[in-house]
Parts: C-alpha cells; sequence; structure tokens
C-alpha cells in the first residue's frame, strides 16, 4: 500500500496523512487523481481514519450561508441523522424558505412544483394565465398547495411581469424557455432566414429570460436555477467525450444550418451567464434530455414525449423508423426532481 495524503480545506483541517494500510482495508483504491475542481475528499468510516462530524457541520453552515440561509450549529443538530427525505420537509417547515417556479403549469414546472411543496417550501408559481382551464385547478389540488402555495399570472415578454412573484423568494426555478419551433404567423423556423430567425425565434426567449434574471436582480434573488437543453452541447467537430463546461455549440453554425431553435438556446445560456456573473447571482444551468413520467396536468398526456408514446401503445407508426444517430437519451421526472 502506498502513501496518500487527504487535504482538507485549511480553514477546517490542515493535512491529514493517510500512511497505514490499515485505514484503507475498506477501500479497494489504486489510484488517486489530484484535481483543482475539489477542495477535498472525505473517508467517513465512522472513526476509522477520521472524525468527520465536525467537518461536516462547517461544510454545511458554509453551504448554507452561500445560499443566503443563515443558521447555527445549535440550529442543525435536531436534523442530525434524518434522511434527505425526512430533513427537507423538517428544514423547510422549520426556516420558512420560499422558491418561485416560472412555467409552473408546464411538464416539468408542475412536477418541480410538486416536488418544492412535498419538501415543505412555499412556493410561488407562474403561469401566462391563472384562470386557463385546466392548469390552476390541478396544481392548487397537490398535497400542501393549500397552505403553502401562491399562482401568479406572469408573461416573460413584459420586463416587470415577474417582480410580485419574485418578491420574498430565496430561489427561482425558469421552466418556461420551451423549445419554439415556428414563428407568430406559423413560418417554420427552419425556413427563415437569419434575421427573421433572429428576430421570432431567438430573441423573444433570450429577452424574455433577461427580464426573469432582471426582476430576480431587483428583487435582492440571488440563486438562480434554469432548465435549458443540451442544444447548446454540440461543438463542431465533434469532439468523443464532452462536458457540457467546456463544449459549446457554436450559435452561428446553428444558423447557418437553420437550426434557429437550437441556437436560441446556445444565445441565452450565454446572457444568462454572463448577467448572472454581472449581478452577483449563483447560476446553475440544467439541461435534460427527454422527460418521461407521471404529469400533473392531463393537457400534458396531448403533447411529446406523452403523445409519441400513446401512439406506439395504440399500435401506430412511430416517429422514426431508426433510432436517430443511433442512440436517444431520456430522463425520468423523478430523477429529475431528486436533484432539484
Amino acid at each position: 500500500m502506498q502513501d496518500w495524503t487527504l487535504k482538507i480545506d485549511s480553514e477546517i483541517m490542515s493535512v491529514v496523512d493517510l500512511t497505514s494500510p490499515a485505514n484503507f482495508k475498506y477501500m479497494s483504491v489504486n489510484k488517486l487523481h489530484y484535481t483543482t475542481k475539489y477542495s477535498g475528499i472525505l473517508f467517513d468510516m465512522d472513526g476509522t481514519v477520521l472524525d468527520s462530524e465536525g467537518l461536516f457541520d462547517k461544510a454545511q453552515l458554509r453551504f448554507l450561508k452561500e445560499n443566503n440561509i443563515l443558521v447555527s450549529s445549535e440550529d442543525l443538530s435536531e436534523f442530525k441523522g434524518l434522511s434527505y427525505k425526512h430533513f427537507y420537509p423538517q428544514f423547510m417547515s422549520k426556516f420558512k424558505k420560499n422558491v418561485c417556479v416560472v412555467g409552473a403549469s408546464g411538464l416539468l414546472g408542475s412536477n418541480v412544483l410538486k416536488e418544492a411543496l412535498a419538501r415543505g417550501y412555499k412556493v410561488n408559481g407562474t403561469l401566462r394565465d391563472v384562470n386557463a382551464p385546466g392548469k390552476a385547478t390541478f396544481l392548487n389540488a397537490l398535497p400542501n398547495a393549500e397552505a403553502n402555495l401562491r399562482l401568479f399570472e406572469a408573461e416573460m415578454a413584459e420586463k416587470a411581469s415577474f417582480d410580485d412573484a419574485l418578491s420574498n423568494v430565496d430561489c427561482v426555478f425558469i421552466a418556461c424557455l420551451i423549445p419554439v419551433y415556428k414563428g407568430p404567423t406559423g413560418k417554420p423556423a427552419r425556413e427563415m432566414d437569419d434575421e427573421q430567425g433572429y428576430a421570432e425565434i431567438i430573441i423573444p426567449t433570450v429577452n424574455g429570460c433577461l427580464n426573469i434574471l432582471k426582476s430576480a436582480a431587483r428583487q435582492g434573488v440571488k440563486n438562480i436555477v434554469i432548465c435549458s437543453s443540451t442544444s447548446s452541447t454540440n461543438p463542431i467537430p465533434q469532439v468523443t467525450i464532452k462536458n457540457e463546461i467546456d463544449h459549446w455549440s457554436d450559435e452561428n453554425e446553428q444558423c447557418r444550418a437553420k437550426k434557429y431553435t437550437s441556437a436560441t438556446k446556445t444565445v441565452m445560456e450565454k446572457a444568462a451567464i454572463k448577467f448572472a456573473a454581472e449581478n452577483g447571482q449563483r447560476l446553475s444551468i440544467i439541461l435534460p434530455t427527454g422527460m418521461y413520467g407521471p404529469v400533473i396536468l392531463p393537457e400534458h398526456m396531448k403533447g411529446n414525449p406523452h403523445s409519441w408514446l400513446k401512439i406506439l401503445i395504440d399500435g401506430g407508426e412511430p416517429s422514426h423508423k431508426k433510432i436517430l444517430n443511433d442512440s436517444t437519451s431520456m430522463s425520468h421526472l423523478y430523477d429529475f426532481n431528486g436533484i432539484f
């Protein structure tokens, strides 16, 4: 067994030298790779290697502080030993954290809203029309909605439309930036030139996203989550192994290929990252693929991907005879909610 050194943030612990083979009898570790992306690695073995309770306490307090949640060690003591399923509802019930879900009546937004309510958050949800049939009724019927849900009418094309919904919230989840495939007149995006593609497909979504971020900045909301798509992560030339941090789509190439819908995501994400950095907002962008799972609103059964599945179940023809690019990606709504 070769020597190993475990380095922890100097503010918490200096250096722990793990040189004894006994320290590794429960591990099958052959190589330790150094990376600047992580400040420490904890091996918690009930004291076999190190007593990490104090470390975790300090890490929790730091994490909560970074998210504008100011609590003490004493505040956290009553939550020790709880699984995350029990921790979230009890913690949120005590500290009354508030979130806003923009696009609350969408497939993804409604599921995130349901998860937030289940975890004990106070939730503000936004819809373009709170009186639209088949929407608010189902959202208000969710568990905990009666006490913890408020619905607001908001339109992302209007600059101050989200100010009320974002008042006194700790985080906003933006799930309204859905793909746009046609212009106002019904003309398909793929038939447009660059001028029309930018004006009718790209700019409305980009400006809408920025309007929400600007409302958040005015209301002092520092935690932002945007649901986008993998359209922004297709570099040219292609790479064998890619990640969402370093490998971006080229929006100019996307426009040249008449992929204005895909270019929208690339342009929007870059604009959002720039705005968040300039305004001290903590921004996370999630890039899900095809979303499958139970629906909250019955109308979602009429849209994709559920309508595709129904066609197959009923014996109809699939959308494609062959899987595009020899692969396909799917995400379950429950799994997505689990990372919320």
